[in-house]
């Protein structure tokens, strides 16, 4: 599972911001399913970024996000991040050293059905009075 967050970083704010960065990766790497985080700068605008981060499976992010340490450490970047989907399944890829693979998703088809992304249900008209 790879969580993306965006954030607008003035020139003059990156050292704060990437103090912030180190406090919050350091509070993650804690979590159980913590796989790796980094943070880039955007090669076309330098005051764009992304943090990165890799878990083993949905579960452990959303546990890790619930934890003391993280909410405490990391909740004034991820605060300050822009507003988006930010949780995405890894449903292929392919190591460096190995062949190309595919991952089931772990949605449900309930939880695909209630995603913000997803239609509506068509609503039932009401029912008449008797």
């Amino acid at each position: 599972m790879i969580s993306v967050l965006r954030f607008g970083v003035e020139r003059t704010d990156e050292a704060e911001f990437l103090d912030r960065v180190e406090v919050a990766i350091n509070a993650l790497s804690g979590c159980r399913g913590y796989l790796r985080a980094r943070a880039g700068r955007s090669t076309d605008d330098p005051a764009r970024w992304v943090f990165v981060s890799e878990w083993r499976d949905i579960g452990s992010y959303r546990r890790a996000l619930g934890s003391y340490a993280v909410k405490l450490h990391a909740t004034e970047l991820f605060a300050s991040a822009e507003s988006g989907e930010s949780a995405f399944e890894e449903l292929i890829d392919r190591p460096n050293d190995g062949p190309v693979e595919t991952h089931r998703s772990d949605l449900s088809d309930e939880s695909r059905a209630a995603s913000p992304s997803a239609p509506f249900p068509p609503l039932s008209p009401p029912a008449s009075p008797s």
